[in-house]
């Protein structure tokens, strides 16, 4: 078998790769140590590709990946549209990611400018600023993606110093201190009730499956119990004596029997 391999690999049958790949394939005709050698040579073939581009080598990968999601979907009837919106999902959160790790750092900066520490204008014009970006936030956090929640609870935090700012310690203060309140706990009532519906279906996948098991059992313990049945009739059928070569093959079947069951 591994000759077979070797002269298969020295015949260009594995396709799709390097000529540096292909050679190092045929490197031995021990076919463990060329596929080690192979790889080796592979692996130093991409990391001269990227050169550190790791944002690049992402997208590359991902997008070898949700090609391989819609292959399998069509080859074994997968649905198709779930497929691609796990696909774009993943895109954005794949772009998010790769912002924030790019130039993550100055769009803080941007971000306290226009409403934040370093915003320059009334504070009454900045209390404005950041209740529509908590709205923005908001929905986010309700929507379950990652880090919204966080963000919110620092909008939040903000809000409350800049009001006390505007108002003091008036009733538009209390006012906005109300509104701080309802925005959390909404938004945490949001998030438990996302999570114990999680829970739930989670559940229930697993009391199905041990539906299906105990049914499975039940069945097996059934078909066991007619071999038993069958077995003790046999055997009973043996005993009466209806003739020695009858005697013989009944004895025999019973025993075939005893050993399926």
């Amino acid at each position: 078998m591994a000759a077979a391999l070797a002269d298969a690999i020295a015949d260009g049958a594995i396709k799709g790769i390097s000529p540096a790949v292909a050679k190092a394939l045929k490197s031995s005709t021990d076919v463990d140590k060329a596929v080690a050698e192979a790889v080796k040579v592979r692996d130093l073939e991409t990391s001269l590709k990227y050169m550190g581009d790791t944002v690049r080598q992402s997208f590359d990968d991902f997008a070898k990946t949700a090609a391989d999601r819609v292959e399998l979907a069509r080859k074994y009837g997968v649905d198709m549209v779930k497929v691609e919106a796990l696909n774009a999902k993943e895109r954005t959160k794949l772009v998010e990611d790769a912002l924030k790790q790019q130039v993550g750092g100055l769009q803080d900066i941007v971000d306290q400018l226009k409403y934040g520490s370093l915003y320059e204008g009334s504070a009454v014009d900045q209390r404005q600023a950041l209740l529509g970006q908590i709205d923005k936030t908001r929905v986010a956090a309700n929507a379950g993606e990652d880090g919204a929640a966080d963000k919110l609870a620092n909008l939040l935090d903000q809000l409350a110093e800049v009001s006390k700012q505007v108002y003091g310690t008036t009733g538009g203060f209390a006012q906005d201190r109300a509104t701080i309140l309802d925005i959390a706990n909404s938004t945490i009532d949001t998030a438990r009730q996302r999570i114990s519906d999680a829970e739930a279906s989670s559940q229930q996948a697993v009391a199905q499956t041990n539906t299906a098991l105990d049914e499975n059992n039940e069945q097996n313990a059934e078909m066991i119990s007619q071999m038993q049945t069958m077995n003790t009739y046999l055997a009973q059928l043996a005993a009466a004596g209806i003739g020695a070569g009858a005697t013989a093959n009944l004895s025999a079947l019973a025993q075939q029997a005893r050993t399926s069951a």
